[in-house]
């Protein structure tokens, strides 16, 4: 009976990872990504990309913008201006470094050769979390 429960457990634990895997779940198709790495974090609002099985000139470093929010930015501004940023860039980069699961979706090119992007992490929106927590504005346009 151990032998069987455990085998049971081994097959229960499979099963969550899996689940968890975007990459097992999800194709890049149309305006949705969930096949990349993240490279980089610029600030609180931009991240760069590397799509996988893409093409490098599409998709090596591409740059991708939170849609819905704007944070304070990096260059330029003062002191706590800076400070401001720092701190939106670090709770992103923390938030995409420990996510299980990222999906990009709706997105549409914008300026900068960047795409604008919802931006879904284990199920919750970047944009929201960084509104919740004071470190961004929510953006039109």
């Amino acid at each position: 009976m151990t032998r069987f429960m455990a085998i049971i457990k081994i097959v229960i634990l499979s099963i969550l990872v899996f689940s968890f895997n975007s990459e097992a779940k999800c194709k890049n198709r149309g305006n949705v990504f969930c096949r990349f790495n993240v490279v980089e974090v610029y600030d609180g609002d931009t991240f760069f990309i590397t799509i996988k099985k893409t093409q490098s000139i599409f998709g090596k470093r591409l740059g991708v913008r939170v849609k819905g929010v704007n944070t304070p930015e990096i260059r330029g501004g003062t002191v706590e201006t800076k400070a401001a940023a720092l701190r939106a860039k670090s709770f992103t980069s923390a938030t995409l470094s420990n996510g299980r699961a990222i999906k990009l979706t709706q997105c549409v090119r914008g300026k900068y050769f960047r795409v604008v992007c919802n931006v879904i992490i284990d199920g919750a929106s970047l944009a929201d979390q960084l509104i919740k927590n004071n470190l961004a504005v929510i953006y039109r346009r």
